[in-house]
């Protein structure tokens, strides 16, 4: 698994993009989690590429689920984009339902920005 924060001519400067590729899994979700709080305490809004994703698990999903709540309940966006049919599955059902529909491809990024207090 690799990440990559996107340079300011990549993505709006407004975005913390981190770039996921390979295999996301147990034995790399020590550096998902300092990318993600290096994220989360970034103030601004992320965005989570998952073009080059062969694979997520579990650990891996539960620390993006985690991200998506400090990110939304401080009032900024959170983002998946490029999420193949397998990953969209697996995501829905580990809890990002709500951010999978409509974001099957690299050029349809989605997001969402929910309601304060809600996760």
């Amino acid at each position: 698994m690799s990440f990559v924060k996107n340079a300011p001519s990549e993505a709006p400067s407004d975005v913390y993009t981190i770039g996921l590729a390979g295999l996301v899994g147990i034995a790399r979700v020590r550096e998902l989690r300092e990318r993600a709080l290096d994220a989360a305490r970034s103030g601004l809004d992320v965005a989570i590429d998952c073009i080059h994703v062969l694979h997520v698990d579990a650990s891996s999903v539960q620390v993006l689920l985690s991200l998506r709540s400090e990110v939304v309940q401080n009032g900024r966006r959170f983002s998946l984009s490029a999420l193949d049919g397998s990953l969209a599955s697996r995501l829905t059902a580990w809890g990002f339902g709500d951010l999978v529909s409509g974001s099957r491809g690299a050029s349809s990024p989605i997001g969402a920005r929910m309601p304060t207090g809600q996760p």
